[in-house]
């Protein structure tokens, strides 16, 4: 197993450096050095360890380097709404089973709460999970569908949950368990091959990455402080996805999306894992054919769609359109826009349909590539 063995900047209630350098150890210095590897070991554990209280967790390689950062934190929010701005608490701490450690927040290059910091989350995993055993096949089905699409569109997000349970003493529990990590390992694989990388797994506890190190365990305090530019803001652990530090040298990338002819804006739009910062340059390219099946089967629209078979909130049948933020509003795409972002967030895609046919099936699926250049900081 591929191990990260990261330096400790933060503050300890023993002296790591002191352990490390003068020979015999006494016992405050043992803790120091076995905290130290114990965190580099949680924070490495394989992504399909079910055992690992991280729930299958995917390390992050950090530099040990520490440079200065910059002032302003990106809060990503579970619709895909971003809210900037800089945390006026100067600190927090990380509560951990081998101690606690104090962290200057102008060290955090980013974090993300584990379910257990976000309990309402937690509870409606563990419920939906608990109906895949119910004794109504239509409600362990509703189950499973729920627990596909909890998170993001590919519901990998759930998979720690999951396999906490699998192999399961009910045994429907553990066949749609089963499946479902199955189904998870397909889509993942499709999503890579389109270029748009490794969905972050939740797990159960915090997990902090600064300039030096990575750490799991308690955030505190669980309530933030945020000077944005709608004044001071409050925002709570329970309701952020994940923060992460601005203007970490982002540079220009390239992702593929492949939106298929269910995404429609009345059924639900593809979340896609293309985040945008406000004044980036997006330049967006859409190829492909679905099949307007309530037209016939030799019907067929490209990404511009046409208003020969009706409109959408202004958008012709068969239309790409886009939104920043779950909560943003659609504008279209077609088979080629650039724009400059409005807003930060994540970029979500539809397919416009008219209301009276939205409920048909619509085969086929646009590849939708679109080029990101970050705004200079």
């Amino acid at each position: 197993m591929k191990r990260f063995y990261p330096v400790f900047a933060a503050s300890l209630s023993v002296s790591v450096a002191a352990a490390l350098l003068l020979p015999p150890i006494n016992a405050e210095q043992k803790f120091a050095l076995q905290f130290k590897d114990k965190i580099a070991e949680k924070v490495a554990v394989k992504a399909d360890d079910s055992t690992t209280k991280t729930g299958g967790a995917t390390p992050v390689a950090v530099p040990t380097a520490s440079r200065k950062l910059s002032d302003t934190i990106q809060f990503h929010m579970p619709g895909g709404d971003v809210l900037v701005g800089k945390m006026l608490a100067k600190q927090i701490t990380v509560a951990t089973e081998f101690g606690t450690l104090t962290i200057p927040t102008s060290q955090i290059r980013s974090f993300v709460p584990g379910l257990s910091s976000r309990p309402e989350l937690l509870k409606e995993i563990e419920d939906l999970i608990a109906k895949l055993g119910s004794d109504d096949s239509a409600e362990r089905d509703r189950a499973h569908k729920d627990l596909a699409a909890l998170g993001d569109d590919d519901g990998h997000k759930v998979e720690g949950e999951l396999r906490r349970n699998k192999g399961d003493a009910n045994a429907d529990r553990a066949k749609h368990i089963s499946t479902l990590l199955s189904e998870f390992e397909k889509k993942q694989t499709a999503a890579e091959q389109l270029g748009e990388g490794v969905t972050q797994v939740w797990v159960r506890e915090d997990t902090v990455v600064t300039t030096d190190f990575t750490v799991v365990g308690k955030i505190s305090p669980t309530t933030f402080q945020i000077n944005t530019q709608y004044g001071t803001l409050t925002v709570a652990l329970a309701k952020i996805d994940h923060a992460v530090r601005a203007g970490q040298g982002r540079e220009e990338f390239t992702k593929i999306v492949d939106v298929s002819g269910q995404h429609l804006m009345q059924r639900g739009y593809k979340k896609s894992t293309i985040q945008v910062q406000q004044g980036d340059q997006v330049s967006v390219t859409a190829s492909g054919q679905i099949t307007m099946s309530p037209w016939g089967s030799s019907t067929r629209s490209t990404p511009d769609g046409s208003n020969n078979w009706g409109q959408y909130q202004g958008f012709p049948a068969g239309c790409l359109v886009a939104k920043i933020g779950n909560n943003g509003k659609p504008f279209r795409v077609g088979s080629n826009l650039k724009f400059k972002a409005k807003k930060s967030g994540t970029i979500y895609f539809g397919i416009a349909m008219s209301s009276g046919q939205a409920s048909s099936a619509f085969p086929g699926s646009y590849k939708v590539k679109t080029k990101v250049t970050p705004v200079k900081q």
